[in-house]
């Protein structure tokens, strides 16, 4: 795989640079891509060239790797680094490639807004649950999940984090994962420090691990967004027959940056 070199000091030829230095070879492919998506070449190279400066780092990344991440958004239609926090592209460094890649990361806002797409889904509440509040759930063949936060005073720690998914037929979709079972994912997560309170202010992190399970065990035919939202979140993805497909072998991705500077979001 061929790592990217660029310089792009000059801004005026840096979306010319990128067209040549990193998009040549996939020139036809991607506006063939593009255009089934709906999204404009010259977006994508400019989504590129503000990707690089603002984050350097990724010019460490192979060319293969920033195109298939920018690729993920499009066809996803999130734009990478929008303030709202939709999505990113992180590099990490693959022990398994020997080599620096950019990966694509579906922040948690980027997941409700996917699911706000759908004609099935209603309406969206995630929240977190500190010891001082007032808070009982139940399960079985009548579940019940009641809240009242703590609005003034000390709010305690952490005790675990809900979604509630409300789907066009008034049925819910109901997830409540405890503190322990958050940290026992965040051994998983390829961004563990985004777990932590001081990075993650608004608990957007802890959100996410809540509406993932809850995603993870709705059927695809219920609401079909999330097989694409599964499916992206986690894999790389390669073009191949003018399509984008996942890459389904795992890679032991490290990030190579600080990952407390996006603030808690990226999950």
């Amino acid at each position: 795989m061929s790592k990217l070199k660029l310089d792009l000091s000059n801004s005026d030829n840096a979306i010319s640079s990128v067209k040549e230095s990193l998009l040549s070879g996939y020139q036809d492919s991607l506006v063939l891509m593009l255009n089934k998506y709906g999204y404009d070449y010259e977006k994508f190279t400019v989504t590129i060239v503000n990707a690089l400066k603002k984050n350097p780092k990724l010019m460490n990344c192979t060319k293969e790797s920033i195109v298939s991440a920018v690729l993920s958004s499009a066809e996803l239609g999130l734009e990478i680094d929008n303030p709202l926090g939709y999505c990113y592209m992180i590099p990490f460094f693959s022990s398994k490639n020997d080599c620096y890649e950019a990966k694509f990361i579906i922040g948690y806002k980027g997941i409700v807004e996917l699911l706000y797409r759908s004609p099935r889904v209603k309406k969206i509440v995630s929240e977190i649950v500190y010891e001082n509040d007032e808070f009982s759930y139940k399960t079985g063949s009548k579940l019940e999940l009641n809240h009242v936060p703590t609005i003034f005073g000390d709010t305690g720690k952490r005790i675990g984090t809900y979604t509630i998914i409300t789907l066009d037929n008034d049925e819910q979709l109901v997830q409540f994962v405890r503190a322990d079972q958050i940290e026992a994912l965040k051994k998983f997560s390829s961004v563990p420090e985004t777990y932590n309170e001081a990075n993650d202010p608004m608990g957007n992190m802890w959100k996410k691990s809540a509406i993932r399970q809850i995603i993870k065990y709705t059927p695809k035919e219920t609401v079909p967004i999330i097989g694409t939202i599964n499916e992206r979140d986690n894999k790389t993805l390669k073009i191949e027959d003018n399509e984008i497909k996942p890459i389904l072998e795992e890679t032991n991705l490290k990030p190579i940056i600080d990952t407390s500077e996006f603030g808690g979001l990226l999950e």
